[in-house]
């Protein structure tokens, strides 16, 4: 059988730490290699980890500076010699099955991660499961399948894949070459920079619906009590993530996705900070508006969206690049005693013009700013076939919502 190396960071938890390593040393897999890594605890930890270490071979022990999660973890993966590689809180617990049926599922799929459940202890004492938004069964075409849902569905708004590394199961191989990527200053979330680095690594991937970890949530915890340094924390998490996803064939799809993911948070530290909440209140992203920069533009949709990416390219000194604002409803922009019927219309450098225009201007780029996916693609064929534009020349913008939060996002992103 494989080693599968059992990564353990260990800070301050006497009062939970035999509970955990009783767990694992319950594991029906018993080809384990359990490291327990010591991050500067000031309690007993470390003298309990050593009474473990001396009753079980398997277990080895690290006494390290106190350097934060992701520096553990790090060093974890770089020190970790088996096939395999799970996490383990130290403060929660796993069932005696869990590694055995993970390790079964890896093997007989020859899948790079597999995925289960997790039964989540609030600090209500309610529990609850918490699971991928994914059927379960093994997933060959990320690219159509996880991919466009991974970081955030936009259809459900929740993450397509939950970011614990202690309900998985990752090749050793693969993630060491991801953990020389991430930044071992990120403190919160760290294990979001490591999934979703992971799974770009991957061919296939399989979803379990059955959970085998306890996951504790205790009052004073970081996820749990924001602390002023998170702004800079989150700037360098989504920095590190957006390089990654920048560089990646699914940039397009995962870009909008992890802006939307930035407003969360963001809107969290304001909130868990300043009891602020500017959820609410909305704007857009748009996915690859650089591209459009010095080309000539035509807009069509007078809409929401339409408006607002007429705002986001004067915003970003590129205003000029448009040559005229188009919608088959263009009469509707406009009162019924000629005056425009809002405040940004009247703004306008042209007035909304019908579709017909553009035949009798010059351009590079007729661009849909339609939110919908469907209703765009109805536009575009319209374009196409009524009005006979090249469809070369036609871009739909794959835009998304975001929220006031992201003052803070831009930073980032």
């Amino acid at each position: 059988m494989a080693k599968v190396s059992v990564i353990v960071p260990v800070y301050n938890v006497e009062k939970y730490l035999r509970r955990c390593l009783d767990s694992i040393l319950a594991q029906t897999y018993e080809n384990l290699e359990i490291l327990l890594l010591d991050d500067g605890s000031s309690d007993n930890s470390y003298e309990i980890m050593s009474e473990y270490a001396q009753k079980d071979s398997r277990i080895k022990i690290f006494k390290c500076e106190h350097k934060g999660i992701a520096t553990v973890r790090k060093n974890g993966i770089e020190w970790a010699t088996g096939d395999y590689v799970g996490f383990v809180d130290s403060d929660d617990w796993i069932e005696p099955d869990m590694y055995s049926s993970l390790y079964n599922i890896m093997v007989d799929n020859d899948c790079d991660l597999v995925s289960s459940d997790v039964s989540v202890h609030g600090v209500d004492g309610n529990e609850w499961i918490d699971y991928d938004n994914y059927k379960a069964g093994l997933y060959t075409d990320l690219e159509r399948d996880i991919f466009p849902t991974l970081i955030h569905d936009f259809s459900v708004g929740m993450k397509g894949m939950r970011c614990y590394l202690v309900s998985k199961l990752f090749r050793t191989s693969k993630l060491k070459k991801v953990i020389e990527k991430i930044d071992p200053r990120v403190f919160y979330c760290e294990d979001e920079m490591i999934l979703y680095r992971y799974c770009l690594e991957c061919q296939s991937i399989y979803i379990m619906r059955e959970y085998f970890y306890h996951y504790v949530k205790r009052t004073g915890s970081a996820e749990l009590k924001p602390n002023e340094n998170e702004p800079e924390n989150m700037y360098r998490l989504f920095s590190n993530l957006k390089e990654a996803f920048e560089a990646s064939p699914y940039r397009n799809v995962l870009m909008p996705q992890l802006y939307q993911n930035a407003v969360y948070l963001n809107n969290r530290i304001l909130r868990g900070l300043y009891d602020i909440d500017l959820g609410q209140k909305s704007s857009w992203y748009f996915s690859e508006i650089e591209k459009l920069y010095r080309h000539r533009i035509v807009i069509y949709g007078a809409g929401a969206c339409g408006q607002a990416l007429y705002k986001e390219l004067w915003l970003h000194g590129h205003g000029d690049d448009i040559v005229a604002l188009v919608d088959k409803n263009y009469d509707k922009a406009k009162k019924s005693d000629g005056k425009t019927a809002s405040e940004f219309l009247d703004s306008l450098k042209y007035e909304v013009k019908p579709v017909s225009f553009v035949n009798d201007i010059d351009y590079d780029h007729l661009v849909v700013a339609i939110y919908n996916e469907s209703t765009a693609k109805e536009a575009i064929k319209e374009l196409k076939e009524i009005w006979n534009i090249p469809e070369e020349k036609i871009i739909w913008m794959n835009s998304c919502k975001r929220d006031i939060a992201s003052i803070l996002s831009l930073a980032y992103l």
